[in-house]
Parts: C-alpha cells; sequence; structure tokens
C-alpha cells in the first residue's frame, strides 16, 4: 500500500492510498486457453484501488471524508463509515425546500432498493423509465425498509441533475480538486438536516443493524442471556416456511439420538450445558457447528438450519429496542412499536371453541378434530386453483356456523405466521374480486357438507355459505379468523407475537377491514 499526503496548498487536509497493482491473469483464462491453442496474454485490469481520505472541520468536530476510485471501496473497513448517511443526505437534497404538505413537482425518483419484512426477507430494486413520484413505486411504509435511492435533486444546482445514496453518496456533479473541503462540508451540513423526515420519517422506524461494533454488542448480550438462562423474550423456531404435515420431529447436531417434537431453547440450552459446551458458547459455533434437522415420519432430515438461523426474539439494549430474526438484528422505533402494539390490541378475540389440543398433535389433526364439531366445517387442503395465480390458495381452514373463515397455523416463528396473515388476506381479497374463486369455493363447501358427518342441524347452519352468489358477495356479512396455535402463557397477542408478525399481522387486519371484513384472533392453548 502506498500513501501520499496532500499539500499545504489546498484549505483541507488529505491522505490518497492507492494499492499495489496485481498484474495476473482473471481464473477463466485457463478454461479458455485449454481450448484454443494461441490466446494473448489476458490480465485483470479491475484491481486498481485508491482511497482519499478528505479531514475538514465543521464546528468543533473534525469530519473524515472517504472518496473512492476504482475498488478503493473494498480498502475501507466496515465499521469506519456511517451506515445510511448516503441515503438521508440523498432524501434532504431531493426533498430540499418542499413544503411540508402537497409536493408541487412530484417528477423525483428515477430507482430505489427496498428491504421487505415479511414471510420471508426480499431484496428489490425498483426503478423507472423516467424519474417520477415516490408513491408509484408501491413501498409499503409499515414492513419495508429502504436501503437505497437514486433522484433528482431540489433546485439542479449544487447537486447537479442526479445524487444517489445508501451508506454511500453518488453526486452527478462537477467538482475542482481544490473544492473537495467545501463539498465534503456541504455534505455533512446537508446530512445534519431533517428535510427527510416531513415524507420519509417512517424510515427511522426499523432500521438493519448493520454498524459490526453495535452487531458485535448485540452477539455477545445474546451469548450472556442464552448462558445465563435469561430467554423470556428468545425461542427457537424455524427461519422459512415449512409444512408441519410432514414435519415430525428435531434434533440438534450435538446429540443426532435425541428427537424433540417440538423446537425449544431450553432443550437446547440444556444439551449445550450436559455436553459442557455452554460456557464457551460463540456466535461462530452458533453460525457454523451447531445445526438444526427437521425431520419427516421416517426421521430424514428434510429442512436443515444453523443454530442461529432459528434463534429469534426480542433483545432490549442500552435502551434500544432490537429484534433478532434469521440470524439479522434490526433496531425498531420505541414509538413505532408501541403504534404496532396499539393497533394489535384492537383486534377482538373469536370466542369461539375448538378440541383441546393433545400432545403429539400437528395442525392437521387439530383441523380434522374441529371439523367434526357441529360448528365447524373442515376445508383445510381444500384448495383453489385459478389461472392468474401460480400456486394454489386454500380458501381457509375451517368454515363456522357463524360465518367466519379461520385460518389455523401453529407455533410462534416470523415466518409461519407471516405466511397465516398473507394467506388469509389473499383468500379474503379472491372472495371479493374473483367470481371464479368465489364459484370453486362453493363448490369445496358443497363438497365437505356432504361429507360432514354431524346432522341436518350442523349442516343448515353451515350451508348459509352457499347462499352467496358468484357475481357478487357482501363481505360484511363474514368474518376472517386468526387461529395461532402455541404456548400462551395466558398473554395477549401484543405480549406474545414476534415483532415482525404482528407489523404483516396489522398490514393484513387494515386491508381486509378496507375490503368490508371484520377480523378476529383466536389463542388456542398448546399443551
Amino acid at each position: 500500500m502506498r500513501t501520499y499526503d496532500l499539500g499545504h496548498e489546498y484549505p483541507y487536509k488529505g491522505r490518497l492510498y492507492i494499492s499495489e497493482q496485481e498484474d495476473k491473469e482473471p481464473s477463466w483464462a485457463a478454461y479458455l486457453r485449454s481450448g484454443f491453442a494461441v490466446l494473448p496474454k489476458i490480465m485483470n485490469i479491475v484491481t486498481n484501488r485508491a482511497l482519499l481520505i478528505v479531514a475538514v472541520k465543521q464546528g468543533n468536530r473534525n469530519i473524515h471524508f472517504a472518496f473512492s476510485f476504482g475498488f478503493g471501496r473494498y480498502l475501507l473497513k466496515s465499521s469506519s463509515y456511517v451506515r445510511n448517511y448516503g441515503l438521508k443526505v440523498a432524501l434532504n437534497a431531493i426533498y430540499q425546500g418542499f413544503p411540508k404538505r402537497g409536493i408541487v413537482d412530484t417528477n423525483l425518483i428515477q430507482s430505489l432498493d427496498v428491504k421487505t419484512v415479511a414471510a420471508n426477507t426480499i431484496h428489490t430494486r425498483r426503478q423507472s423509465n423516467r424519474k417520477t413520484a415516490f408513491e408509484l413505486f408501491g413501498v409499503d411504509v409499515q414492513r419495508d425498509v429502504l436501503r437505497s435511492i437514486t433522484g433528482r435533486p431540489a433546485g439542479e444546482g449544487e447537486w447537479g441533475t442526479r445524487i444517489s445514496g445508501s451508506d454511500a453518496v453518488t453526486i452527478g456533479c462537477a467538482a475542482d480538486f481544490g473544492e473537495l473541503g467545501v463539498r465534503c462540508k456541504s455534505i455533512e451540513t446537508l446530512y445534519r438536516k431533517n428535510n427527510y423526515k416531513d415524507y420519509f420519517s417512517w424510515i427511522d422506524n426499523i432500521k438493519v443493524v448493520t454498524d459490526p461494533r453495535l452487531k458485535e454488542e448485540l452477539e455477545i448480550e445474546l451469548l450472556e442471556k442464552m448462558k445465563s438462562r435469561q430467554m423470556e423474550n428468545l425461542e427457537l423456531a424455524p427461519p422459512e416456511i415449512v409444512d408441519w404435515d410432514r414435519l415430525k420431529s428435531f434434533r440438534f447436531s450435538l446429540d443426532l439420538d435425541q428427537l424433540y417434537e417440538e423446537l425449544d431453547l431450553g432443550c437446547f440450552i440444556e444439551l449445550l450445558e450436559r455436553k459442557g459446551k455452554l460456557e464457551e458458547l460463540s456466535i461462530k459455533q452458533l453460525k457454523s457447528t451447531y445445526r438444526i434437522d427437521a425431520l419427516d415420519g421416517n426421521n430424514e432430515s428434510v429442512w436443515t438450519w444453523n443454530a442461529l438461523q432459528c434463534l429469534c426474539g426480542e433483545l432490549p439494549y442500552h435502551g434500544q429496542y432490537y429484534v433478532l430474526e434469521g440470524g439479522e438484528f434490526t433496531a425498531v422505533d420505541d414509538g413505532y412499536r408501541k403504534d404496532v402494539d396499539k393497533y394489535v390490541e384492537t383486534i377482538k378475540e373469536y370466542r369461539g371453541r375448538f378440541p383441546r389440543w393433545n400432545a403429539g398433535w400437528h395442525e392437521d389433526e387439530f383441523n380434522v378434530a374441529s371439523g367434526k364439531l357441529p360448528a365447524y366445517l373442515l376445508l383445510h387442503k381444500q384448495n383453489v386453483r385459478l389461472p392468474e395465480k401460480t400456486t394454489p390458495i386454500e380458501v381457509c381452514d375451517l368454515l363456522s356456523a357463524d360465518h367466519c373463515f379461520i385460518h389455523v397455523k401453529p407455533k410462534f416463528s416470523s415466518s409461519t405466521l407471516s405466511h397465516l396473515f398473507s394467506q388469509g388476506y389473499i383468500s379474503g381479497e379472491l372472495l371479493c374480486t374473483s367470481p371464479d374463486f368465489r364459484k370453486q369455493t362453493l363448490a369445496a363447501i358443497s363438497k365437505a357438507l356432504t361429507q360432514k358427518i354431524k346432522g341436518p342441524p350442523t349442516k343448515a347452519a353451515l350451508s348459509k355459505f352457499a347462499t352467496f352468489q358468484t357475481g357478487s358477495i357482501n363481505l360484511r356479512e363474514y368474518k376472517v379468523v386468526f387461529a395461532i396455535i402455541g404456548d400462551w402463557a395466558g398473554k395477549e397477542f401484543k405480549d406474545r407475537l414476534p415483532f415482525f408478525s404482528k407489523l404483516n399481522l396489522r398490514k393484513s387486519v387494515q386491508d381486509l377491514r378496507a375490503l368490508g371484513f371484520e377480523v378476529l384472533c383466536k389463542r388456542i392453548q398448546q399443551s
């Protein structure tokens, strides 16, 4: 590495780092040479890396900016820069000077990167062929995490015609070398503004922890809680959607002979202690050494995850609220968390009675037993196929005599519950919008009624579902119920569900209510 200090003729300090260039053939050159007798020497030219560090004084603060050239960004340590710095700079530049209410010019945004927190975390890049309004990109401000944005700065003067921001900021304008110090001060001033909060205050609600130092601190806190058995808000759960009818047991790589009906963090901790591994437990071991297998009825491994992927829960730390899910920490604004809890409290509980849960049952056995009761009709696995949908849709698991479409899922993992809430909304939306879906739903109800064991009174009550027409339906006559099986320990929905599950529950309930459904929840205690 070569370093060069900036001369005194400039009004700021600077140091340039240039990586020694490596002249070597790329890995694919030998493969091509095996097929061609004569080839010229093929050299990599993408290894040039330079990094210019500029130091400026802003008030009483010394601030350092890094300008990367070629692949110079790889010379920076991941803990050396402020996360989301460029995102806030770009948002402040784009929305600078706009009134708090009513934007006249909405042709501002060209592209953005979003992380959606749902049943599966999805990263997407959305871009338009021309600058347009932010609202047209379909961002869900309740669940999406904005990672980067590209748009037109207000005025197009100091910041050029295009600015992009994520952790870094890219500005499309010319600047003489001598102006870099002034530019850095202007960027820092823009970063300190709060213009973005007039329209994008929601980006501070949920923030993925990317700071390596904070992440390491949270990992240490997690390990300490596990070792001291302070696990009230932590648990083990599958990190993805699984077929619970197929899944019969779990096992830990620490003891392949011991099978567990349920994933339980307490059992994992006891196993670590029994093997003398608890005190030396590390994040590296949770990531790579300790695995968890989900087994089918033949004790064959169907899913395998590392232990950290399965750890989930809530972790208060230094006055901030963090969520662990899928091996990733997310910071949640306290006010936002309370707003979500307040909304979840508005969801009333369904008063219908269900069979007592038997040890060893799975979702399938529970639904079948419920379907034998007079008040319920079993539609579990009665899927409807539509040409515009790539996967079959389950209308619901159970119909009730009091006009409820009941969707049932066990466990408290975010992936499972998010799938449950999504399933309920998709079914509800199609009942509202698709005559073909309603037609097939009526056929499934008719088939289930003919198979119903109980007598005519039950059939008469349940047959009310067959009175709605395929051409239209009055959704206000029907309800959607989300029934969740698990160890509730006497707690309410807001106190027992994972945070991201509550986010997705709120979104689904809002959408279903907008369609006209009443939405209820049901706690089913798992013995």
